[in-house]
Protein backbone atom coordinates (compact mmCIF):
# COMPACT_ATOMS: atom_id res chain seq x y z
CA UNK A 1 0.00 0.00 0.00
CA UNK A 2 1.33 3.40 -0.85
CA UNK A 3 0.29 6.97 -1.46
CA UNK A 4 0.94 8.76 -4.74
CA UNK A 5 0.78 12.54 -4.87
CA UNK A 6 0.60 14.04 -8.35
CA UNK A 7 3.12 16.78 -9.00
CA UNK A 8 5.32 15.49 -6.20
CA UNK A 9 8.29 14.89 -8.53
CA UNK A 10 8.25 18.52 -9.63
CA UNK A 11 8.08 19.68 -6.03
CA UNK A 12 11.01 17.41 -5.17
CA UNK A 13 13.10 18.85 -8.04
CA UNK A 14 12.45 22.36 -6.73
CA UNK A 15 13.34 21.29 -3.21
CA UNK A 16 16.58 19.66 -4.36
CA UNK A 17 17.63 22.98 -5.85
CA UNK A 18 17.42 24.43 -2.34
CA UNK A 19 20.51 22.51 -1.21
CA UNK A 20 20.93 21.43 2.43
CA UNK A 21 17.48 22.61 3.48
CA UNK A 22 15.91 20.09 1.09
CA UNK A 23 16.64 17.05 3.25
CA UNK A 24 15.10 18.59 6.35
CA UNK A 25 12.01 19.61 4.36
CA UNK A 26 11.66 16.11 2.94
CA UNK A 27 12.07 14.58 6.37
CA UNK A 28 9.53 16.94 7.90
CA UNK A 29 7.00 16.24 5.15
CA UNK A 30 7.41 12.49 5.60
CA UNK A 31 6.91 12.86 9.35
CA UNK A 32 3.83 15.02 8.82
CA UNK A 33 2.34 12.49 6.40
CA UNK A 34 3.11 9.54 8.64
CA UNK A 35 1.47 11.02 11.72
CA UNK A 36 -2.24 10.54 10.79
CA UNK A 37 -1.65 6.96 9.63
CA UNK A 38 0.38 6.15 12.76
CA UNK A 39 -2.26 7.63 15.08
CA UNK A 40 -5.11 5.73 13.39
CA UNK A 41 -3.15 2.48 13.42
CA UNK A 42 -2.26 2.95 17.10
CA UNK A 43 -5.97 3.54 17.91
CA UNK A 44 -7.03 0.42 16.00
CA UNK A 45 -4.22 -1.76 17.37
CA UNK A 46 -5.98 -4.74 19.02
CA UNK A 47 -2.93 -5.57 21.13
CA UNK A 48 -2.02 -2.67 23.40
CA UNK A 49 0.95 -4.74 24.57
CA UNK A 50 2.83 -4.02 21.34
CA UNK A 51 3.36 -0.68 19.68
CA UNK A 52 3.25 0.58 16.14
CA UNK A 53 6.60 1.67 14.71
CA UNK A 54 7.45 4.41 12.23
CA UNK A 55 10.72 3.90 10.38
CA UNK A 56 12.26 5.96 7.63
CA UNK A 57 13.89 3.94 4.91
CA UNK A 58 16.19 5.09 2.18
CA UNK A 59 14.57 6.33 -1.01
CA UNK A 60 12.23 8.79 0.72
CA UNK A 61 9.79 6.29 2.23
CA UNK A 62 8.26 5.86 5.64
CA UNK A 63 7.31 2.39 6.85
CA UNK A 64 4.50 2.33 9.40
CA UNK A 65 3.40 -0.90 11.01
CA UNK A 66 3.70 -3.26 13.95
CA UNK A 67 7.11 -3.22 15.63
CA UNK A 68 9.37 -6.20 15.01
CA UNK A 69 8.58 -7.76 18.41
CA UNK A 70 4.89 -7.85 17.43
CA UNK A 71 5.32 -11.19 15.65
CA UNK A 72 1.64 -12.10 16.05
CA UNK A 73 0.43 -9.07 14.08
CA UNK A 74 -0.07 -11.04 10.88
CA UNK A 75 -2.16 -13.60 12.80
CA UNK A 76 -4.42 -10.77 13.98
CA UNK A 77 -4.54 -9.14 10.56
CA UNK A 78 -5.31 -12.27 8.54
CA UNK A 79 -6.64 -14.73 11.14
CA UNK A 80 -5.67 -18.38 11.53
CA UNK A 81 -7.32 -21.59 10.49
CA UNK A 82 -7.94 -24.43 12.94
CA UNK A 83 -4.74 -26.41 13.44
CA UNK A 84 -3.08 -29.00 15.62
CA UNK A 85 -0.38 -27.94 18.08
CA UNK A 86 1.94 -30.77 19.03
CA UNK A 87 3.66 -30.49 22.40
CA UNK A 88 6.66 -32.17 23.96
CA UNK A 89 6.12 -33.03 27.63
CA UNK A 90 4.32 -29.78 28.27
CA UNK A 91 1.57 -28.79 30.65
CA UNK A 92 -1.70 -27.48 29.35
CA UNK A 93 -3.93 -25.52 31.70
CA UNK A 94 -7.64 -25.78 31.02
CA UNK A 95 -10.37 -24.51 33.32
CA UNK A 96 -7.93 -24.14 36.20
CA UNK A 97 -6.78 -27.76 35.99
CA UNK A 98 -3.40 -28.81 34.71
CA UNK A 99 -3.63 -31.53 32.11
CA UNK A 100 -0.63 -33.26 30.60
CA UNK A 101 -0.96 -33.93 26.92
CA UNK A 102 0.90 -34.15 23.64
CA UNK A 103 -1.37 -32.20 21.33
CA UNK A 104 -4.00 -29.50 21.34
CA UNK A 105 -6.57 -28.66 18.70
CA UNK A 106 -6.40 -24.91 18.25
CA UNK A 107 -9.75 -23.61 16.98
CA UNK A 108 -8.18 -20.77 14.98
CA UNK A 109 -9.61 -17.26 15.00
CA UNK A 110 -11.21 -14.83 12.63
CA UNK A 111 -9.15 -11.98 11.17
CA UNK A 112 -9.18 -8.68 13.04
CA UNK A 113 -7.47 -6.44 10.49
CA UNK A 114 -6.10 -3.12 11.67
CA UNK A 115 -3.16 -2.25 9.38
CA UNK A 116 -4.94 -1.94 6.04
CA UNK A 117 -8.15 -0.35 7.42
CA UNK A 118 -6.05 2.21 9.30
CA UNK A 119 -4.12 3.07 6.16
CA UNK A 120 -7.24 3.35 4.01
CA UNK A 121 -9.02 5.49 6.61
CA UNK A 122 -6.18 8.00 6.98
CA UNK A 123 -4.32 8.13 3.66
CA UNK A 124 -6.23 11.24 2.50
CA UNK A 125 -5.35 12.99 5.77
CA UNK A 126 -1.71 11.99 5.25
CA UNK A 127 -1.67 13.49 1.76
CA UNK A 128 -3.26 16.67 3.07
CA UNK A 129 -0.68 16.91 5.87
CA UNK A 130 2.19 16.59 3.38
CA UNK A 131 0.73 19.29 1.14
CA UNK A 132 0.06 21.66 4.04
CA UNK A 133 3.56 21.05 5.45
CA UNK A 134 5.12 22.11 2.15
CA UNK A 135 2.79 25.10 1.91
CA UNK A 136 3.78 26.24 5.40
CA UNK A 137 7.49 25.78 4.79
CA UNK A 138 7.95 26.68 1.11
CA UNK A 139 5.57 29.51 0.42
CA UNK A 140 6.31 32.96 1.83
Amino acid sequence: MSIRISGFDEVMRNIQRMGNRANSLKSGALDAGAKPIYETMEENNPSKRYKIAVEKSKSDEVVIGPEKDFFTAHFLEFGTSPHLIKLRKAKIQTDGQIVYGKEVNHPGHAPRPFVEPSFLASKDDAQQEIVSYYRRNLLP
